[in-house]
């Protein structure tokens, strides 16, 4: 994948923006969101560290599935493909140093001065790849440990959300 990244965007010029572009974006902004959301509570709340690799999986279909318009101009396929190696990092460290070493040789960047990648630091410098506060998260509701119903809340407004302002939401 980083292969054909860093291929595409070499030869630039041979391809053309399609129509569909846009959806194909949003699509990829939508997985990296859902993955690394996912992938990071499996990651550091849960420690499954199996369905981390399963929800990074995810990640790399979604990525896997772009047409080569949006490998090459892209800015929702380089911030994706940049989180999923960067979350690659702690279970193949070695791996992940060579990918970004080829992601960040790629010429032609869309997210130049990107607040999610640091083009100049190696991937173990790199942040975690963060959630977008207007990405919506399912709450799920348990009674008595059985679940009953679930809702989605901004990840943003989820991360400032009290116990019992959750509970007022639930009994909504």
């Amino acid at each position: 994948t980083v292969y054909d990244f860093n291929l595409n965007r070499t030869n630039i010029n041979e391809i053309e923006k399609l129509p569909g572009f846009s959806e194909q974006e949003e699509k990829l902004l939508d997985s990296a969101n859902f993955f690394a959301s996912g992938a990071t509570f499996n990651f550091k709340v849960s420690h499954q560290l199996s369905v981390a690799i399963s929800k990074m999986q995810g990640l790399t279909n979604a990525i896997r599935r772009a047409t080569p318009d949006v490998v090459v101009y892209g800015e929702q396929y380089e911030r994706a493909l940049s989180a999923q190696i960067i979350m690659l990092a702690p279970f193949a460290p070695h791996f992940a140093s060579e990918l970004w070493s080829r992601f960040i040789a790629a010429p032609n960047r869309v997210n130049e001065k990107s607040e999610y990648i640091r083009w100049s630091e190696d991937v173990f410098a790199q942040q975690w790849p963060r959630v977008d506060s207007q990405h919506p998260i399912e709450l799920n509701v348990k009674v008595n440990n059985s679940f009953v119903y679930k809702f989605k809340v901004c990840s943003g407004e989820l991360n400032k959300l009290s116990q019992e302002q959750a509970i007022v939401r639930a009994l909504e």
